[in-house]
């Protein structure tokens, strides 16, 4: 059993994993997870290369043609159509696709803060508040007055059959507007080669700055709007986020340099090193 982006839950077969041959008759591949999978990254990726080829004479990065895909062949665009969303969109194959998709998330994440010289980074310290203070508040202040501007309602029940209160509508539209998304920025500052320089570095941090800020309003804008269970919330979303910086800043960081120092400078990385490192980024994206 597995939560789709549809209704709930929707069952599938821990069998149905690969098949022996695709042509036999009666057999769908939308049936099966491997080729299922197999299917629909050719079909994105392949799509996304021909877009990102059409707008490239509009000087238009990659992430614009990926964004493009997401909308046309996701629930947004042809997942409208119920024979397209059966065969390309099976809800038992959401779990594998998202799995894969957060992991390549984390890899490349991972591989812009490897390119991040911190040393670099002490000039920025200001800057880095102000530009991040401006895109947090403003778009907060923004998101709120248009909620209201529009009369935009919450809607009528939420997953455990209650009403969602309007304050609390209010704060969670805000906060997930006002998040900058750090993977699309990330890729379009890699696209456009500039993590090296000030501004590329400027906008990664403003950029981390942003999304911790908006983790720290929705929890306490939960706790404030929902006190019976939203402080709960809130404390669990704050004090797991301080512990994981803890544990990273205090354990993990003077580990990773330790291992840095050992490691002779112009040698290869050894097997072992390379699993920690795999290992701790999974961890890390669980």
């Amino acid at each position: 059993m597995v939560g789709t982006a549809g209704s709930g839950l929707g069952c599938f077969s821990a069998n149905q994993i690969v098949l022996n041959g695709a042509w036999r008759r009666g057999v769908s591949i939308s049936s099966y997870a491997v080729p299922m999978f197999f299917l629909q990254v050719c079909v994105f990726v392949s799509l996304a290369r021909l877009l990102a080829y059409l707008i490239k004479p509009l000087g238009q990065p990659k992430i614009i043609a990926e964004i493009l895909v997401g909308i046309l062949l996701g629930q947004s665009g042809l997942g409208r159509i119920s024979n397209y969303d059966k065969y390309m969109l099976p809800k038992h194959e959401y779990m594998v696709l998202e799995t894969v998709s957060n992991l390549a998330m984390i890899y490349f994440v991972f591989l812009v803060g490897v390119k991040l010289d911190m040393r670099y980074m002490k000039g920025l310290g200001r800057k880095v508040a102000a530009a991040a203070t401006a895109s947090t508040v403003l778009t907060f202040a923004a998101t709120v007055s248009a909620v209201y501007l529009f009369g935009l309602q919450p809607v009528p029940k939420d997953l455990d059959g209650g009403s969602f209160p309007r304050p609390t509508f209010v704060v969670f539209v805000a906060a997930v507007l006002t998040v900058t998304a750090f993977p699309v920025l990330a890729r379009l500052i890699a696209d456009f080669k500039i993590l090296s320089n000030d501004t590329g570095r400027l906008a990664v941090l403003a950029s981390i700055a942003n999304v911790t800020a908006s983790w720290v309003i929705l929890a306490t804008g939960l706790a404030v709007t929902n006190p019976k269970k939203g402080w709960r919330v809130g404390a669990y979303v704050l004090l797991s986020t301080a512990a994981l910086f803890a544990v990273f800043f205090l354990a993990v960081r003077p580990v990773m340099s330790w291992a840095l120092r050992r490691l002779p400078e112009g040698e290869r990385v050894s097997n072992g090193s390379s699993a920690s490192s795999w290992l701790g980024r999974r961890w890390r994206g669980c």
